[in-house]
């Protein structure tokens, strides 16, 4: 049976394109059958048309695939380089923060150690200061025990001025060692004044401008207790060498007396 088909489709010189019963009655024109042999080109022709259009949608669907993969590559590869900028950054930002910390903390332990230097000045200068009071003591009561000691000195000498001629020269030997001893006294005190001096003028170097003033007034203060001994031993020295002339002259006047007995 396909046999029988096969060979009536091959004895077959072309095919009906339009119905004949659809056109009435109405004559056909030749033109109107297509050839077995158009049939197979027309269709190679379209077939060929497919393979091609195949091809290009390979080629095209190839060329998107590398598109593809091109624009995914080069977008990796940004967001790869935006990762490194961004942790650039970061680190960056990490490492200025901690600098800025670092330099935070170095300021704070320089205003710390600041503050403990300025202590430990107050404290010395305290410490000073109280020495300074207590050597403006000590040279006060020294100062009061010279002008007593000068005070009995010249007590001494009105005494001895109302006393007979017969002890002068005991009263005057004794003086003379009361005068002397006043005077390694007075000498000692001043050696010791200007060792204080020294003392405070390094005081005054080195304590700060609140001290100025009490160091202004230990100097005027020496000063005037040096002027206040170097007048007494003055006094002192004067009235001695006046008590001594009028006990020789006294002396003199009793030898002349009894010589004329």
């Amino acid at each position: 049976m396909l046999v029988f088909y096969f060979i009536l489709f091959t004895t077959v010189k072309g095919f009906l394109l339009i119905d004949q019963q659809s056109n009435g009655e109405q004559n056909l024109p030749a033109n109107q059958y297509l050839t077995l042999s158009k049939f197979y080109e027309e269709e190679k022709r379209l077939q060929q048309k497919m393979e091609n259009l195949q091809l290009e949608t390979f080629t095209l669907r190839h060329d998107m695939d590398n598109s593809f993969v091109l624009l995914t590559a080069q977008l990796q590869q940004k967001l790869e380089l935006l990762d490194t900028k961004l942790s650039d950054i970061a680190k960056s930002n990490e490492t200025l923060q901690e600098n800025k910390y670092n330099q935070v903390v170095t300021e704070l332990q320089l205003v710390t150690n600041k503050t403990k230097q300025l202590d430990n000045q107050l404290v010395l200068q305290t410490g000073l200061y109280n020495v300074v009071l207590k050597k403006l003591s000590i040279q006060e009561k020294e100062s009061a025990d010279l002008r007593n000691e000068s005070v009995l000195v010249s007590q001494e000498i009105s005494n001895l001025k109302q006393l007979s001629s017969i002890q002068p020269l005991q009263e005057i030997k004794s003086l003379q060692q009361k005068v002397e001893t006043i005077s390694a006294m007075t000498n000692s005190l001043s050696m010791t004044e200007r060792a204080r001096s020294e003392d405070f003028l390094a005081l005054y170097n080195m304590t700060t401008s609140s001290m100025n003033d009490l160091q202004v007034r230990t100097q005027r203060k020496m000063k005037q207790l040096e002027n206040d001994y170097n007048t007494s031993v003055t006094t002192i020295d004067r009235r001695i060498d006046n008590f001594i002339n009028e006990t020789r002259v006294s002396q003199n006047n009793i030898a002349a007396e009894l010589i004329l007995q």
